[in-house]
């Protein structure tokens, strides 16, 4: 699965396996490296990612959980995070273009 971010011009992509195996997700000289594993929990994929930062001679941590699930119809995504580091939650809705 490939997932792209961008905020502020500045473009991001991911790659997962959906097989519950940890991999290397995505490298960036500003971000470093970001490790996950995905997996279907039920009908909910899970993404589970992690990384360290070094910026100015310190080491950040960084862990999140995203829990993505879709409506019966297919109409809806929700894509609920947790942020584990500062323990910040945050759930997204999309809706498909008709």
């Amino acid at each position: 699965m490939e997932v792209e971010h961008a905020l502020d011009g500045i473009r991001q992509v991911s790659f997962y396996v959906i097989d519950g195996k940890e991999r290397l997700a995505n490298m960036t000289a500003k971000h470093g490296e970001i490790w996950a594993k995905a997996y279907w929990d039920v009908d909910t994929l899970v993404v589970e990612r992690h990384q360290e930062i070094v910026a100015s001679g310190l080491i950040l941590h960084s862990a999140s959980t995203s829990r993505i699930t879709l409506s019966r119809d297919g109409q809806i995504m929700t894509v609920n995070h947790h942020i584990l580091s500062g323990s910040f939650d945050e759930s997204l809705t999309y809706e498909r273009k008709k």
